[in-house]
């Protein structure tokens, strides 16, 4: 099998890959490669009217936290006049280690971006929520390392309630990327940057397949690689 065709990448070389990563994390991609999954993601949820519900309580879990970077735009943007419940989850310990000790605020009034954060494979953790307990699940660059997205959509439907929202990004290939031939055909392939690309079709198909509805699908650049543009999108699904 080529690297192209692969659908998955061990659980241990994604864990691997960010625990050699996470001190320099937000500096490399943030500041110096123009990173903003984590704004589109989080714009996404609000704009999406989760937040308009009238309810007294609401529960998000940002699925592959990182160090924090999408939750501490959560927390900002929803603010404290609700009851607001944020799980993180991360396969990186040293993600999470930055993620936990997260906090937001002025000097009068530092709170904690998470709830909880949780060490473990993504999946498994949707899969010890109770069912249609969750109102929205943001993920920031991290289906580029999943590929095959069937279980994990599976696995959010199953914890989201109804008209729940699913707000992610996925990465697609550019025009000189040889996988983008492929990624046509298939929706899916292994990058030349070691990341998954997905097509809109795929998306949308596995969406449907489990039962969302595709309500966004918004072009975007990503970040940099290297002086190029790394194409992308941020997707919205709601679960019907």
């Amino acid at each position: 099998t080529s690297a192209v065709t692969a659908t998955s990448l061990s659980d241990d070389y994604v864990a691997g890959l960010f625990d050699g990563y996470s001190d320099r994390f937000e500096q490399e991609l943030v500041e110096e490669l123009g990173y903003r999954g984590h704004e589109f993601v989080t714009d996404a949820v609000i704009r999406h009217g989760i937040m308009n519900r009238n309810k007294k309580s609401y529960t998000f879990v940002d699925l592959g936290c990182g160090t924090g970077l999408a939750g501490s735009l959560l927390r900002e943007k929803i603010g404290q006049n609700i009851d607001f419940r944020l799980l993180g989850v991360d396969l990186s310990s040293r993600m999470t280690e930055h993620s936990r000790a997260r906090l937001v605020g002025d000097d009068n009034d530092r709170r904690r971006v998470y709830n909880d954060v949780y060490t473990m494979d993504g999946n498994d953790f949707l899969a010890g929520l109770p069912e249609s307990s969750v109102d929205a699940i943001v993920s920031s660059d991290v289906f580029i390392y999943v590929g095959d997205l069937d279980d994990t959509f599976r696995e959010c439907m199953r914890a989201l309630r109804t008209n729940g929202i699913l707000s992610f990004t996925v990465e697609m290939p550019s025009k000189n990327d040889d996988a983008a031939e492929h990624v046509r055909k298939h929706g899916m392939a292994l990058l030349k940057s070691g990341r998954f690309g997905h097509s809109r079709k795929y998306v949308e198909n596995v969406a449907n397949n489990v039962g969302f509805k595709m309500v966004e699908w918004k072009a975007k650049v990503l970040r940099k690689q290297g002086k190029e543009d790394v194409p992308g999108a941020v997707v919205v699904l709601k679960k019907r």
